[in-house]
């Protein structure tokens, strides 16, 4: 058996020298959960394509539901945790290296997962229960397909994740699998890359133990690899129900982010049935596109404090401030997030960057001043864009309206209604406005369109 441009490019040992260097834990976030992958043990920073068999697997988890699950090669222990907390009942989990057991048993360990998940340290099936033959619904195992001109002897457990001579784990795992699996209903599912390991070679394994290799599905990576999700089952039986697919092309992507981006009531699980995949691979992919999903909100209530003093400043703006001649100017802004027009009250939106659209005018009995409609990325107006964009448009409403009118200008309690170049350029237009200490609050909120 030969060795594969893989091995022979030195893109293998390569990626492994690469795995080797780390030599402090690393901590990676998977679905929103924290694992901690050891030193010398299998690390998906370093073999990145293999995320994408976690992602399809997790899919069909939740689908299956299992009662009982066995995965082998377990690494760092995040699958099986993950699997635990995506519908399977019970899980079992094995790996050959005793480090890579420990690195799974702090992560089951962090998750408070013991009671349902436990790790084993075993060679395939050698060091498994007797009480468990015939006990799984699903085996699964993300399994090393790259045949070497080494021994087993010659490979530390690091490069067993790899490497597999002649394949001979898959082979022995072909052959004793039937043992463990719920006889008649029990499923295997394999997870290898098919541009670099031969789909056929494994299929004849298969067929020398009388299985029968289906693909189930198939991803493209970001690594130029094929990672291909493949299921042993017997061929007298049903033939599995296809998983739905996790594959997005660049054309879908583009839909995707079509669909989702400043959309109103777009939702990722409505999103998911118009894909045809899991709501964890949209979550997936949305993330990856950098949209986050932003809710709108109501108004907020006023709270204690200000409920008392709106009260007590609105009686000493009458007594002090206002007579019964005086008009009242009202100047203000609102923030319009960029969501679409068609924004129902309550409905969240995806986007890239929640931009704001500044709109500002002022308003009396006698009109309403043109408005200032802009752009900020800052939650508020800043003193520099009130003066120049704003104050000269209440500058010119107030000369065409209340020229000869005893007239007081009302804003909100916003900092650069009040900062230093504010007050300043009120009074050097002589502008008289409501003083802070008696200027009731008001809750400003950015709400979307």
């Amino acid at each position: 058996m030969q060795e594969t441009d893989y091995i022979r490019g030195g893109l293998a040992e390569k990626l492994l020298a690469q795995a080797i260097s780390i030599q402090e834990k690393t901590t990676i976030l998977i679905q929103d959960k924290n694992f901690v992958i050891y030193p010398n043990v299998f690390n998906p920073i370093v073999y990145s394509a293999t995320l994408c068999f976690t992602y399809s697997f997790l899919n069909l988890i939740q689908r299956l539901k299992p009662q009982h699950l066995l995965e082998l090669g377990t690494g760092a222990g995040y699958n099986a945790v993950l699997t635990a907390l995506n519908g399977a009942s019970y899980v079992m989990c094995t790996d050959v290296s005793q480090v890579a057991v420990n690195n799974a048993q702090e992560n089951i360990d962090n998750h408070q997962l013991g009671n349902r998940v436990t790790v084993v340290c075993s060679d395939v099936f050698d060091s498994l229960p007797s009480e468990w033959r015939n006990k799984f619904d699903l085996i699964f195992w993300n399994f090393p397909f790259n045949h070497i001109n080494k021994s087993v002897s010659e490979l530390t457990d690091l490069e067993r994740c790899v490497f597999d001579r002649k394949h001979e784990a898959i082979d022995i795992c072909s052959r004793d699998i039937r043992e463990f699996l719920v006889p008649y209903s029990g499923r295997a599912f394999f997870d290898f890359s098919a541009a670099i390991a031969s789909i056929e070679q494994f299929s004849n394994i298969a067929a020398k133990h009388n299985w029968k290799l289906q693909l189930v599905n198939e991803d493209k990576t970001t690594v130029d690899e094929e990672s291909d999700f493949e299921e042993l089952d017997l061929p007298i039986e049903d033939l599995p129900r296809s998983c739905r697919p996790t594959c997005f092309d660049k054309k879908k992507l583009k839909r995707l982010h079509n669909a989702a981006t400043n959309h109103v009531g777009v939702s990722q699980t409505k999103l998911a049935r118009e894909f045809g995949v899991a709501q964890s691979i949209i979550h997936y992919r949305l993330k990856k596109m950098g949209l986050k999903y932003y809710n709108r909100h109501k108004a907020p209530r006023y709270s204690q404090e200000q409920l008392q003093q709106a009260p007590k400043k609105c009686g000493k703006l009458r007594r002090q401030i206002i007579t019964s001649n005086t008009l009242i100017i009202v100047d203000d802004e609102k923030y319009f997030s960029f969501s679409n027009d068609e924004m129902l009250q309550n409905v969240g939106f995806f986007s890239l960057d929640k931009e704001h659209a500044l709109d500002n005018l002022a308003l009396s009995v006698k009109g309403i001043s043109k408005p200032f409609i802009g752009t900020t990325t800052g939650p508020a107006i800043t003193a520099n864009v009130y003066i120049n964009s704003c104050l000269n448009k209440l500058l010119a409403f107030i000369e065409e309206h209340h020229g000869d009118d005893k007239y007081i200008s009302r804003r909100d309690l916003a900092s650069s209604h009040y900062a230093k170049k504010t007050t300043t350029w009120l009074r050097q237009y002589k502008i008289k406005i409501v003083p802070k200490q008696v200027n009731p609050p008001n809750v400003p909120k950015a709400r979307p369109i």
